[in-house]
C-alpha cells in the first residue's frame, strides 16, 4: 500500500470514527516519516544463492537467519529520533516520558545488538536503568526499525515461494504474525507487525497453540463491526483478529489501522476470557 492509498484509508477511517481523529493525525505523520526513512535506505541484495534460500525456509528458518537484516546503528539512531519527535508532538499526555527519552544518550549500536539477539528483556532493562518507561521505549524502537525491515522484505521477499511456509512466524524476518486477513479467494493470511509481509497459514488451526481440533476453535463476529472477526481457541484461550476481504477487489491492510478499527473485538475477547498472548507450552 503506497502512501497515497494509506492516506485515503486514514481519511475513510476518520469518517467512520471521528473520535479517532487525534490518533489518526499522529499515525498520518508517523507513517510519512517512516516511509521517507525507508525511501532513503538502499535496496538489500541477496548474497546467498537462491537454492540456499529454499533449503533454509523450507527447513523451518526465516530468511533473516540466512541473510541478516542490515541495520546501520547510526541510521537507526536518526530514525529513532524522528519517530520520537513525532510521538512527542502528538502524545501530549506522555510528553514528560518522551522528554526523558530525548534527554538520554542512547547507545544505538547496543540497542540494535540487543534486538537482534532477541533479548527484549535487555532492551527493557536498558530503559529502566535510564528511568524510562520500558514499554514505550520498546514501542519506539520497533517503530524506528520498521523502515529497515520493510526495505528488507520488499527487496528479498520475492525469493520466497508461498508453499514453503505455514508457520505463524514471518518467513522473512521471524516475527510472530499478529493480525489475520481472509483474502479474495478465502485464503487465510498472517501479517507481520515489523516488515509488513503477508503469508498463508492453515485455515483451521490456532495460531498460538497449533490445535486443529474443530471443537476447540470458534469464530466470533460483532454486529457493529462488519468485516472483522475473532478466531479464538478454547484450548489455549488465545485469539487472532481477522479482517474479511473475501470477494473484494481491494486487498491488503494497514496493520495499525486494522488494529485500531477493530478495538471493540479486543473488549469482546477479554469479556469472554481470551487473550492475544496466551501462555502456550513450547
Amino acid at each position: 500500500m503506497n502512501l497515497e492509498e494509506l492516506n485515503a484509508q486514514i481519511d475513510r477511517t476518520e469518517q467512520r470514527a471521528p473520535e479517532l481523529a487525534p490518533t489518526l493525525a499522529y499515525y498520518r505523520e508517523l507513517v510519512k516519516e517512516l516511509r521517507e526513512i525507508e525511501a532513503g535506505l538502499p535496496r538489500v541484495k541477496l548474497t546467498a544463492s537462491e537454492p540456499e534460500v529454499g533449503i533454509t525456509v523450507k527447513g523451518g528458518a526465516p530468511l533473516s537467519v540466512l541473510e541478516p537484516v542490515p541495520v546501520d546503528p547510526q541510521a537507526f539512531g536518526l530514525a529513532f529520533e524522528r519517530v520520537l519527535n513525532v510521538f512527542w508532538r502528538h502524545q501530549q499526555g506522555r510528553a514528560e516520558e518522551a522528554a526523558a527519552i530525548a534527554r538520554t544518550m542512547w547507545d544505538y549500536e547496543e540497542i540494535v545488538r540487543l534486538f537482534f539477539s532477541e533479548d527484549l528483556s535487555g532492551l527493557l532493562q536498558m530503559a529502566e536503568s535510564q528511568g524510562v518507561e520500558p514499554q514505550l521505549f520498546a514501542y519506539l524502537v520497533m517503530m524506528a526499525l520498521r523502515p529497515f525491515f520493510r526495505r528488507y522484505a520488499t527487496s528479498l521477499g520475492k525469493y520466497l515461494k508461498r508453499d514453503w511456509w505455514r508457520d505463524t512466524r514471518c518467513p522473512v524476518c521471524g516475527q510472530k504474525g499478529t493480525f489475520g486477513r481472509l483474502a479474495k479467494e478465502g485464503e487465510r493470511l498472517l501479517v507481520c507487525p515489523l516488515c509488513d509481509w503477508e503469508w498463508p497459514i492453515r485455515r483451521i488451526q490456532c495460531v498460538h497453540c497449533g490445535t486443529e481440533d474443530h471443537a476447540q476453535l470458534v469464530e466470533i463476529d460483532v454486529e457493529e463491526l462488519p468485516g472483522y472477526a475473532l478466531h479464538a481457541c478454547n484450548k489455549c484461550k488465545g485469539y487472532l483478529k481477522v479482517v474479511d476481504q473475501r470477494g473484494q477487489d481491494e486487498q491488503g491492510i494497514d496493520l495499525f489501522l486494522a488494529d485500531l478499527e477493530s478495538q471493540p473485538l479486543d473488549q469482546v475477547a477479554a469479556e469472554r476470557g481470551y487473550t492475544r498472548e496466551p501462555e502456550v507450552a513450547q
